[in-house]
């Protein structure tokens, strides 16, 4: 084999391992182009570092997956809305120095929480598809031993249960509504970092929306009151 043919083989193979890294990385950024062009030249060295790298740290996207077979559809999409303009914004920011307002921590952090109200509001959804936990079966259950005359015990802890039936149901309905606003406030950060980053506009308005995202990951938790009895059968 000639010599040409062995440099434009080598050079074959590093333009394979750069597109693999673009591909890999789902993002465009200044850092990324930097490592793809590197492994043009020094493949053999630095795609088995690259590449490994990525295979071992999977997309920011994918840190919200959760087990949603049977979740609620709105639900769903406002977990696959959070998760992507997160990405988006931490890749608009990697290598710069924007990364200080958005860090690639930090929205883990905050994935991490979406993926757990998203799996709590699944498993509370499912609860309440169930006859027992259905809320007018428990309200139904309360006026029927109120109009039998029951024992006052059997009807207090009748009441009890659809008491928690109903702060269930109030639990379900705001982790959704949590969810679907939070997944807004995501999509405003990502606008506003982008539009700094190539506008030059101020980082001020993104370092005020990184603040709300935060309060309202934080109220995600909140989301039942300590002092008030959960029905045991829940």
């Amino acid at each position: 084999m000639r010599l040409l043919d062995v440099a434009w083989l080598y050079l074959l193979v590093g333009l394979a391992c750069a597109i693999a890294v673009l591909a890999r990385s789902g993002s465009r950024t200044p850092r990324t182009v930097a490592h793809a062009a590197i492994n043009v030249v020094l493949w053999p060295l630095w795609a088995p570092l690259t590449l490994s790298a990525q295979a071992s740290a999977p997309p920011l996207r994918d840190r919200a997956a959760v087990a949603l077979t049977d979740a609620d559809p709105r639900v769903a999409e406002a977990v696959s809305r959070i998760a992507e303009a997160l990405h988006e914004a931490v890749a608009a920011t990697d290598g710069d120095a924007l990364a200080t307002v958005l860090p690639a921590a930090a929205a883990t952090r905050i994935l991490d929480e979406v993926a757990r109200v998203a799996a709590r509001h699944q498993a509370v959804r499912a609860m309440l598809n169930t006859a027992e936990h259905d809320p007018e079966h428990a309200a139904a259950r309360v006026e029927t031993l109120r109009a039998r005359g029951d024992h006052p015990r059997a009807l207090a802890t009748a009441r009890l249960h659809a008491e928690n039936v109903a702060r269930l149901v109030r639990l379900r309905d705001r982790d959704r509504h949590a969810l679907e606003e939070l997944a807004e406030l995501a999509a405003a950060l990502r606008t506003q970092v982008v539009l700094a980053r190539f506008a030059g506009t101020a980082m001020d308005g993104a370092s005020d929306i990184v603040g709300e995202v935060w309060a309202r990951v934080e109220g995600l938790g909140e989301a039942l009151d300590a002092t008030t009895p959960i029905d045991a059968h829940a």
